[in-house]
């Protein structure tokens, strides 16, 4: 009887652990931010060079897109970029940047955090977008102008207009 009280009682435990791991698979999964690949748009064109340093994730995909969209008929030069390579860059590879990065633990990814800690007298040419589930940063360490916003599809369209002026301002261009 106790062998098999004792079985039991492991597969409780088994059960347990697979139940915790589950639960917290199925929370950390729609929060996973992949790796964004390196596009060029309007790679022919000699006018400056906007960057857009992302990561990979359904929001950002459609962000991303239509930002593309809205300034590929621009005299423009358009380099698409995962935040994790902004270390590869230099500050003369690109004339203005926009940052679209997520907060995680409370502070925005560890190489987009890198990044505009490094370029902090280029803050004139760089805007920044940081998104979480909640639409806060909440361990705000850098002195960053910075635009807000929830992961949410119904806040794309929004966003789309918020990069589109902003890549204007970054570059010093006129509409």
């Amino acid at each position: 009887m106790n062998d098999r009280l004792q079985r039991i009682m492991s597969l409780g435990l088994i059960y347990v652990v697979l139940f915790f791991a589950f639960c917290g698979v199925s929370y950390a999964a729609p929060k996973y931010q992949g790796v964004a690949g390196t596009v060029v748009y309007n790679e022919d064109i000699e006018g400056p060079v906007l960057l857009i340093a992302t990561q990979q994730s359904s929001f950002k995909d459609e962000v991303v897109k239509g930002v593309v969209n809205a300034l590929k008929n621009e005299n423009i030069k358009i380099v698409v970029t995962d935040v994790t390579k902004l270390d590869e860059l230099s500050s003369a590879d690109w004339d203005g940047a926009i940052v679209i990065t997520t907060v995680e633990s409370g502070q925005i990814q560890k190489d987009s955090h890198k990044f505009l800690e490094d370029h902090a007298s280029d803050m004139d040419r760089i805007g920044v977008i940081y998104t979480a589930d909640s639409g806060s940063w909440g361990k705000k360490d850098l002195d960053v102008d910075a635009v807000s916003s929830a992961s949410k599809l119904v806040n794309v369209e929004p966003n789309i207009k918020i990069i589109v002026d902003k890549s204007y301002e970054v570059l010093q261009l006129s509409k």
